[in-house]
């Protein structure tokens, strides 16, 4: 015959009854424990009495100091440390949690967990991955990023939403990664190493290596060793924004920059859009002072060009007035006598016409008699006419107007002196070209001076 499971059931008691037998029985039977751990999420609160839990590899326990020990241990306290608590366990009934009241408290050296942050930390330096020169700086405005950090975290949401108030234009790869725990630092690895195949193929321009704030154990993924080996071979600079800005972690340590949380990353990698209607602003001041003193040159150069147009004109009215002037003063004795000498000068005139037929008579004489001349004595004839037509070519080459014709043009500038070497023109200088068949005039723009 079966037992009747309802003989066996305790009587029902409330939550609060049962807490309070818990607690009397963790009290009566851990009157008095040492434990020995690593400080961690060390609070003080305005009452004066601190709250703390001590962690090792497997297991965490809260503690509580109240004020009065608090003030006596003040000097142990601080995150890292490992010490050795004694004390009793009891019940916080509110929350349901045990925790230990520690009445005593003394140093049993440095915490497992900052002395292997230590340890990385000194080799990683020994072998320079800290040092500044071996950093990169970050693309003046990219525009796109990798973003390696938890789909479900609250960085992914505080990183996307910055970007997207300050540079729009920024694409964002996401390559999803854990942040916490024992399996995320070969997660990040694995993250950072899809990002040395893709970037080139990509167009990635940098990285952002994020996560929100925690305590030291949950920010102990990145205090690893071949993570921040994997940064240090990232073919992108990587922005880190691990935690706060207390917060410090090899990997900080190791990144081309470091930003004190997620949003200061993106933040970095932003601020060169921010810049750019500033920059823009700039170049449009500088361009329109540029514009305005260039106008102010080209209205000066044309004043110059109108008043070099109109002395010309002035001159000849000048001139024009004063030969009519001379004009009128002629006397009508000086009239009859100017034109007594043009008639004079008709009739030498119709001399000189009526005398052609007989010199071409003397001429044609001329040109018969040398024919019956020997053929020496008219090559003897012959000799002077050609050293003369020698002498005349040989005159004709050093006329400068044959030299002109040969496509060189005569350079002086507007006092009529002869220029012969850039060293004489400045811009802005105003000469005069004379060709074979005519003149211009010419402004200095640049000189370009021959080695």
């Amino acid at each position: 015959m079966k037992p009747d499971p309802t003989l066996f059931v305790p009587p029902a008691e409330t939550v609060g009854q049962l807490t309070q037998r818990i607690k009397e029985c963790l009290e009566t039977g851990f009157a008095e424990v040492n434990v020995i751990g690593e400080i961690s999420g060390l609070t003080l609160a305005a009452s004066g009495h601190c709250y703390f839990t001590l962690k090792d590899e497997t297991a965490a326990l809260r503690c509580v100091l109240w004020r009065r020990q608090a003030t006596a241990f003040a000097r142990l306290l601080a995150e890292g440390h490992s010490v050795e608590a004694a004390g009793e366990l009891s019940v916080y009934a509110p929350r349901g949690d045990y925790q230990l009241v520690v009445r005593g408290l003394k140093p049993a050296g440095a915490g497992l967990l900052w002395q292997r942050f230590l340890a990385v930390k000194a080799k990683l330096e020994t072998e320079g991955l800290f040092d500044a020169a071996r950093k990169r700086s970050l693309p003046p405005r990219p525009r796109r990023l990798a973003l390696i950090t938890s789909p479900a975290g609250d960085a992914i949401h505080d990183v996307l939403r910055t970007l997207h108030q300050r540079a729009p234009l920024i694409e964002i790869v996401l390559l999803p990664t854990l942040v916490q725990g024992a399996e995320a630092p070969a997660r990040m690895v694995a993250a950072l190493a899809l990002l040395g195949e893709s970037a080139a193929r990509l167009g990635i321009e940098a990285a952002l290596l994020v996560r929100g704030g925690g305590s030291p154990e949950d920010l102990m993924a990145y205090n690893d060793e071949a993570l921040a080996r994997a940064i240090a071979a990232s073919p992108v600079p990587i922005v880190s924004g691990v935690g706060h800005e207390a917060d410090v972690t090899i990997a900080d340590l190791v990144a081309d920059v470091r930003a004190p949380t997620p949003t200061g990353a993106a933040m970095l990698v932003s601020q060169g859009w921010t810049e750019l209607p500033l920059e823009l602003d700039l170049l449009m001041r500088r361009l329109q002072r540029a514009l305005r003193e260039r106008l102010l040159t080209e209205n000066q150069r044309l004043d110059r060009l109108q008043l070099r147009l109109t002395h010309p004109a002035a001159r000849l009215g000048e001139a024009r007035r004063r030969l009519e002037g001379l004009h009128a003063r002629l006397t009508a004795a000086q009239r009859r006598t100017l034109a007594e000498s043009r008639l004079r000068l008709d009739a030498l005139h119709r001399r000189l016409a009526a005398a052609r037929p007989t010199l071409a008579g003397h001429r044609a004489r001329l040109d018969a008699f040398a024919q019956r001349l020997p053929r020496a004595a008219r090559q003897a004839l012959e000799a002077p006419h050609r050293r003369l037509e020698r002498l005349e070519d040989r005159l004709h080459a050093l006329d400068p107007k044959a030299v002109l014709e040969r496509g060189y043009a005569l350079v002086s500038d507007a006092s009529g002196q002869v220029l012969t070497s850039a060293a004489q023109l400045a811009p802005g200088q105003d000469l005069r070209l004379e060709f074979h068949d005519g003149r211009a005039t010419a402004e200095v723009v640049g000189v370009e001076k021959s080695d």
